[in-house]
């Protein structure tokens, strides 16, 4: 690795070249975790910040959609870590094996459409592949296909309603601090413990932003948490 050397500059401002030199290989090493996603086609985390004081979106984890391509202004997701008490052997009575799970709260619109997530390497027809062996289903004929075979509810989520923007709208609230991003993963959308979602990738950002800070310096972690490019 070379070292960079800055010449004819006051200390002033090789000190600050020097700490924007570092915050960068921080961000460099931490990867995605909770910076921009590297793909914006692919599916990410939408997670609330502390701040985020509105009662629907609060403490909330978002996996988001892969964005159709423009002039289309709307993106969507899901979220993942607000299980509802509406049973899942009420909406579907046959499928006996899921008689100890439960229907999630996927957002605010389409409260009576549902949509299943599930984790399986022999996806159901008309389903769409989100990551790995994640695959999404919005068929009703697929969903309830799916819900009567399955042995397990931990493989799936069943998603009631769904969380969506104006691509303006979401790249604003990021700015505006709302919203930390990260890349998602398959283990944290079919956690078994839902409720500490949230409160685990939020801690691990807030981890991230004193590592990145330096001490007594407040612009360091505007850079980090402010990025200039959001995926809109």
């Amino acid at each position: 690795m070379k070292v960079l050397r800055f010449h004819g500059g006051s200390p002033r401002l090789c000190a600050t070249i020097a700490a924007c030199a570092a915050l960068a290989l921080v961000v460099l090493a931490a990867g995605s975790v909770m910076g921009e996603p590297e793909d914006e086609s692919k599916p990410y985390f939408l997670v609330a910040t502390s701040e985020l004081s509105d009662p629907i979106f609060q403490r909330s984890v978002i996996l988001m959609l892969p964005p159709a391509p423009p002039p289309n202004v709307i993106v969507a997701g899901l979220i993942i870590n607000k299980p509802t008490t509406i049973p899942l052997h009420r909406l579907f009575p046959k499928a006996i094996a899921l008689k100890d799970g439960a229907a999630y709260f996927g957002g605010p619109v389409g409260i009576n459409e549902g949509s299943l997530l599930l984790r399986t390497p022999t996806p159901p027809l008309k389903a769409t592949r989100l990551l790995g062996d994640v695959y999404l289903s919005t068929d009703r004929g697929s969903i309830i296909g799916a819900m009567g075979g399955a042995r397990t509810a931990r493989s799936l989520r069943f998603m009631l309603g769904r969380a969506q923007w104006t691509r303006e709208q979401l790249r604003r609230e990021i700015m505006e601090g709302a919203w930390y991003t990260t890349a998602a993963d398959a283990d944290t959308v079919f956690s078994n413990r839902p409720q500490e979602v949230w409160q685990a990738l939020v801690k691990r950002a807030q981890l991230l932003r004193v590592k990145v800070a330096p001490s007594g310096s407040r612009d360091a972690a505007g850079l980090f948490w402010a990025p200039e490019q959001t995926p809109y």
